[in-house]
């Protein structure tokens, strides 16, 4: 096996801040108002964060619809009928197989019920719940064993509990009662799920009311490790209304990031918590948020306001708190009511239109990495040779005496490599780059990120390190 180190430059690019990195894109019609909604459960999936291919249930006329995009959503297939419900969610396994569920109405008991189905296996649809009273929202995540975890609310004669069970296309698990606290009287809804994937860690958040309490309105969240379930931790309290929790998790580190409604100051807010950033609240009417995280660098926060507008926060880890804003209607000059954002990695879908039938859109926002520099400041950073059989050379510009960094990051967002830290002055610098981490270990072949950051500029160029390229 060759020893040679091969390091291609690809075009810089920069996002503006609040600005997506595509326009709208419409994917078809739907006649319900909330065909993306409720908010917690995921309609948008991919099974890696920079996968060509997305998947989309909605539903339309009591009816689950499912389409899809093979080219990171800049055109879409037709979509098409799976199964009659409503209130579908998504998620995609390892082997490429699309696991959804789904609200159906009994016709006979008059109540719902929820029913899985897996599109790529030729097997009618399971009913999951199999339990008296209304089951309702649910919500699905797929661990890296290929087993599909489930959660619901059920509201039996009064009470209002959580339950989950795990089914992996053989054998369905028993019903756990995730919702183990409170008094009788206690209303346990609305859930949300996620997992960790190292270990298939999952986690479940829902929101909560007990008359009983002093603060009668709670987000709870309990993890599965194994086949053991942990304890159930509060994560806010109020005896104002927290409502429809959303999750995501920040891959490749030991959290979560989650948002719910937050009405403890006096307004309807969406509150941001803990992973990347935590403890965000956003002014004015908001409704049904929801978040994504992608590793530990970003974060997307989505919500609908009472104009019938959508808002949007972009966190960027590395630049240490949020770094963009803004409405749809002012990004992409929408004259139309926008509702039920939606979202997976850095993509948003949402319903749309005065009246039915409605539009779904769909958006990238792409990656926020970088700022606009002026133009005299194009050239800040080079890498050469291209290609090379070993060293990496390096040189930068620095226009004017400042604190210097320049590090290499994985598509994770993971610093692999610190090549700069310091006080520079000004002129031309040059340095080289081994190939190895921080560690001293030689890095994998794969997309790699060089960031330029002082103190009032910040440039991004885009490598490519192949081991066993010939030159």
């Amino acid at each position: 096996m060759s020893n040679r180190l091969t390091l291609i430059l690809i075009p810089l690019f920069f996002i503006n801040f609040g600005l997506a990195q595509f326009d709208p894109v419409l994917i078809c019609s739907t006649n319900v108002i909330d065909a993306t909604g409720p908010n917690n459960s995921h309609k948008i999936a991919m099974r890696q964060e920079l996968g060509d291919t997305i998947h989309i249930v909605f539903y339309s006329n009591d009816s689950v619809k499912y389409v899809r995009s093979t080219n990171r959503g800049l055109t879409w297939e037709t979509p098409r009928t799976v199964v009659q419900g409503i209130y579908p969610a998504i998620d995609i396994d390892q082997r490429d197989f699309r696991h959804i569920v789904y609200q159906v109405l009994d016709s006979i008991n008059h109540t719902y019920e929820v029913y899985y189905y897996c599109l790529d296996i030729r097997s009618p649809p399971r009913n999951i719940s199999e339990t008296p009273g209304n089951s309702v929202n649910p919500a699905i995540v797929v661990d890296q064993n290929n087993l599909a975890h489930i959660v619901w609310a059920v509201n039996t004669f009064g009470q209002y509990r959580i339950y989950y069970r795990a089914y992996d296309l053989m054998n369905l698990s028993d019903t756990f009662q995730v919702s183990t606290i409170g008094t009788e009287a206690a209303i346990h809804s609305f859930p949300a799920i996620g997992i960790y994937q190292p270990n298939n860690r999952v986690y479940v958040i829902w929101q909560y009311y007990d008359s009983a309490y002093r603060t009668p309105y709670q987000i709870y969240s309990r993890y599965r490790e194994g086949s053991l379930w942990q304890e159930i931790i509060p994560l806010q309290g109020h005896w104002y209304p927290l409502r429809e929790p959303s999750l995501d998790y920040s891959h490749g580190e030991d959290w979560f990031s989650a948002c719910w409604q937050d009405r403890s100051s006096g307004n309807m807010e969406a509150h941001f918590y803990g992973g990347n950033g935590g403890g965000y609240n956003t002014p004015g009417y908001s409704s049904a948020p929801v978040l994504s995280t992608l590793g530990t660098t970003w974060s997307y926060l989505f919500w609908q306001d009472g104009d019938s507008d959508i808002f949007y926060h972009l966190y960027y880890f590395m630049a240490g708190g949020w770094y963009a804003s803004g409405t749809f209607r002012e990004a992409f000059q929408i004259d139309e009511p926008i509702y039920y954002p939606n979202c997976c990695g850095c993509y948003c879908i949402w319903t749309q239109g005065d009246s039915s039938p409605y539009k779904l859109y769909f958006c990238d926002f792409g990656y926020p990495i970088g700022i606009k520099e002026k133009d005299q400041y194009s050239q800040l950073i080079k890498i050469y040779p291209n290609p090379t059989r070993s060293l990496v050379n390096l040189t930068y510009i620095v226009p004017t005496a400042t604190n210097v960094e320049i590090s290499l990051y994985d598509l994770s967002g993971k610093r692999v490599k610190t090549l700069v830290k310091g006080l520079k002055n000004s002129g031309e610098h040059r340095l080289t780059w081994n190939g190895t981490d921080n560690q001293g270990r030689r890095v994998p072949s794969g997309v790699y990120l060089c960031r330029f950051k002082s103190e009032k500029l910040e440039r991004i160029e885009k490598v490519v390190i192949s081991h066993n390229s010939k030159l």
